[in-house]
């Protein structure tokens, strides 16, 4: 699944861990890197890499928080917006693609089973 998601964002540049958290930057306002640490669940280190990256393609920046120095707010710039909103959304064609050449009442059959046994596990 997770190459499927990199196979439609590839085309524009975008590696599936890097859409995570555009869009969680897009569709969160004054986010601060600590609360996109909680969210994506990575070592600090980690996400300040990603951050570093997704910075020099000139997708985000970075600034001080006006009442505390130390805390960073995360943004999307100009290009970063137009990316993000160019971006095809990877759930949906991946899931177009997974569900090619089978019926919808196929689908509704293979859901009713899947929800069966996820039910008997919860009662395992």
């Amino acid at each position: 699944m997770g190459q499927a998601f990199n196979e439609v964002l590839r085309p524009y540049g975008v590696a599936r861990s890097q859409w995570y958290m555009l869009n969680y930057i897009y569709h969160t306002p004054n986010l601060t890197q600590k609360e996109l640490l909680d969210v994506m669940q990575v070592k600090s280190a980690t996400l300040t890499a990603a951050l570093n990256v997704l910075e020099q393609k000139g997708w985000i920046d970075r600034q001080s928080h006006q009442g505390d120095h130390r805390v960073k707010e995360i943004r999307l710039t100009q290009a970063g917006r137009r990316l993000w909103e160019s971006l095809p959304d990877p759930i949906v064609e991946v899931r177009a693609r997974m569900l090619q050449g089978i019926s919808a009442e196929e689908e509704q059959a293979a859901r009713t089973i899947l929800d069966k046994a996820i039910t008997n596990l919860e009662h395992f």
